[in-house]
């Protein structure tokens, strides 16, 4: 390897100094000077590799790192460059590997660095037994440090290990004195492992011993009603509960707290109970009666005068309010089934009630609507929409109406009458959002995509590539996915390609912000809002936006793999009759043509500031897929769709385990392919 003189290892180390203090640009400079006298100095390489992938340049960065790994492999700044590179590629297995042989070359004094960087990608990639065993080393390396402390007992909440989460918060709180906000989240987070052990005593003493430690003070009222709970004082609990539901009125979980506690309380056969306290619910929060009243259904189902009354009053308050009841009962009715035919015989008594009175219009609509919704909820969608068709009889200038009425159409296969109820409700209120996504998303199913574009239009900002980039901005999944998909059907597969990769990109990014939140989330002990993020980002791995997603990318994909013509999509036969020149001519075309489109869609997009010309947006530069689907190596890219897949989750489609299987076995991966989907026939695609 080329040494550096004196004064080459002065610019090196200012280099390595303008990059700690975030100077990227004016780091790179220097390097690549020093790489005009030693262009096979692996070290530089190595520091212009970093500087790179901090500027974004991720393909360079990769190339730049690769050759200064092959020139010297046993450098430690080398593999530890390497493994932040693969890192902000979100290639973590790869990272993790280069991390491990850097601790393998490492002298102890940088063990400690590297062991703390590599605790970022073991909790990206929620390996959290390793994690748990590097925070161990950590504190081992340096016993006085809390940060490090405070990791293990993170790690160790995060891998189920509540002995040692238990054993190293005690040692935090006996050892170091820590942040003010810090030290109450490590006390909260003890009481509640050990009431999670069934420790209930030790958690009631400690919060005795600590009560004015605890912050905020909603944080001391929920651990009090835990240790209500696991002492079986229900009762106590429900009432703790309520005056955190008191002052916030609107926060469902505390709302699900205090339902839970009433739960336990009709789990041990106590109706009255469960009454009066729904009674002290109304009675404290009047303006939530109404959702009190609703909830309390599901537990007199044993109580038939009770239960009528309380739907009767239900119906009245909904009416009086001018509220359409159903949409707010639905999920009840849909986890408690046996609910449908009382409330169904209850509404219909209530109709007959009005029909020998004298009539009132709003409330005769809305029992109408209402019972087409338990109908519908039994799965009798005739008779559901037969009531439907009543109510707009009634009132034909109510646009929710007919929304429901496409609902119902639609399920019995009817996508065209869906449309027109659809386009009805849409013009009787061109404001409401809900109608024009519902109306954009029958439109997409028809393959009417310029009409969707337009009726999504009146609801966006304007932005690079025009509405497509405002929901890309808001991250709006559903769009992609059935835009994708009616793409693809008509043949557009670059564009349909990119609309699944944008989705892919989406989650990525949600991923990339889970890593960068870690760092401050195991040193302040955030556990809560850590695992509130992680839950989202593994609900949208999860999700059934995303699996479309992958089943659409990788029909493309393993198309333009096998057949490198079918990238052109319906103009495929078209193409392929041309000679070898005028398919040269095509393809300079189609590539002239996305650069075209690109450069005009910027130029609108450019605003003038104070005279100067910004760019206020994102620009992306493949946005309708051109480059995208003309890959070298498509399958690649269908990897990255699969590498996030929980292929042991039962709600994986068998068609994406069956493309899954398909894209391992072209790429040779049989071991992989044979535990996917061992009963896949994976010819027939």
């Amino acid at each position: 390897m080329q040494k550096l003189n004196k004064k080459d290892a002065t610019l090196f180390d200012r280099s390595l100094d303008l990059f700690s203090k975030q100077r990227y640009q004016q780091s790179l400079k220097l390097i690549r000077l020093l790489l005009k006298k030693k262009p096979q100095h692996a070290e530089c390489l190595a520091v212009e590799a970093l500087n790179l992938v901090k500027l974004n340049n991720h393909e360079e960065a990769l190339t730049k790192m690769s050759t200064a790994i092959e020139l010297n492999d046993s450098s430690k700044l080398c593999l530890h460059v390497a493994a932040i590179v693969h890192r902000e590629k979100r290639d973590y297995q790869r990272s993790l590997y280069f991390y491990q042989k850097a601790l393998h070359n490492a002298l102890e004094e940088d063990l400690e660095n590297l062991l703390y960087d590599k605790t970022f990608v073991l909790a990206q990639v929620q390996d959290y037994a390793e994690l748990k065993t590097t925070c161990a080393s950590l504190c081992r390396l340096n016993a006085k440090n809390e940060t490090y402390h405070i990791a293990l007992a993170h790690a160790a909440y995060l891998n189920q290990d509540y002995s040692l989460a238990i054993q190293t918060l005690k040692m935090i709180l006996n050892t170091f004195t820590i942040e003010e906000r810090t030290n109450a989240r490590v006390l909260t987070l003890l009481i509640s492992l050990l009431l999670q052990l069934g420790d209930s005593s030790t958690a009631d003493a400690y919060l005795s011993k600590y009560e004015q430690m605890i912050l905020p003070k909603e944080t001391l009222f929920r651990l009090r009603a835990m240790v209500f709970e696991s002492k079986g004082l229900y009762r106590d609990a429900f009432y703790t509960r309520l005056v955190l539901l008191r002052k916030n009125p609107s926060c469902k979980t505390y709302l699900e707290d205090c339902i839970s506690c009433i739960q336990h309380v009709f789990d041990m056969s106590n109706l009255k109970s469960v009454i009066q306290f729904f009674d002290v619910l109304k009675q404290n929060l009047s303006s939530e009666a109404f959702m009190f009243s609703i909830h309390s259904l599901q537990y007199l189902t044993t109580e038939p005068q009770i239960f009528k009354e309380i739907t009767m009053q239900i119906l009245e308050m909904a009416n009086s309010r001018n509220i359409m009841l159903f949409p707010l009962i639905q999920d009840l009715l849909e986890q408690r089934k046996q609910l449908v035919c009382l409330v169904k015989d209850c509404v219909h008594e209530y109709l007959n009630n009005l029909q020998t009175t004298k009539m009132h219009p709003t409330k005769f609509l809305n029992a109408l609507v209402f019972q087409s919704c338990c109908y519908e909820t039994e799965g009798d969608l005739n008779s559901a929409l037969q009531k439907i068709d009543e109510a707009i009889c009634h009132s034909p200038t109510l646009p929710d109406l007919y929304v429901l009425r496409a609902k119902l159409v639609f399920k019995l296969g009817h996508l065209e009458k869906s449309l027109t109820d659809l386009s009805i409700a849409h013009e009787l209120n061109y404001a409401d959002q809900p109608i024009a996504i519902e109306l954009a998303k029958t439109l997409l199913k028809l393959d009417k995509n310029q009409d969707a574009y337009e009726v999504l239009a009146r609801f966006t900002k304007d932005e690079f590539n025009g509405v497509i980039g405002y929901l890309r901005s808001v991250e709006c999944l559903w769009f992609f996915v059935e835009d994708g998909e009616s793409l693809e059907r008509q043949g557009i597969y670059h564009t349909a390609l990119k609309r699944f990769y944008t989705v892919l990109e989406i989650l990525e990014d949600h991923d990339t912000e889970r890593f960068e939140l870690y760092p401050e989330c195991s040193e302040r002990l955030l556990y809560e809002e850590y695992d509130s993020l992680v839950n989202m980002c593994n609900k949208l791995w999860d999700s059934e936006e995303y699996l479309l997603a992958v089943g659409g990318a990788l029909r493309i994909l393993l198309k333009v793999n096998d057949t490198p013509n079918s990238k052109y999509g319906k103009d495929q036969a078209y193409f392929e009759s041309l000679s070898d020149a005028e398919k040269y001519t095509f393809e300079k075309k189609c590539l002239s043509d996305a650069k075209r489109n690109f450069v005009t869609e910027e130029k609108r997009t450019i605003l003038k500031e104070s005279g100067n010309e910004v760019n206020s947006y994102t620009v992306d530069k493949d946005h309708d897929g051109t480059m995208l689907i003309r890959s070298k190596h498509p399958l690649r890219i269908a990897l990255r769709f699969l590498k996030r897949i929980n292929w042991e989750s039962v709600d994986i489609n068998h068609c994406v385990r069956k493309l899954g299987t398909a894209v391992y076995e072209r790429l040779g991966f049989h071991q992989k392919a044979a535990f996917l989907a061992p009963m896949n026939n994976i010819n027939k695609l």
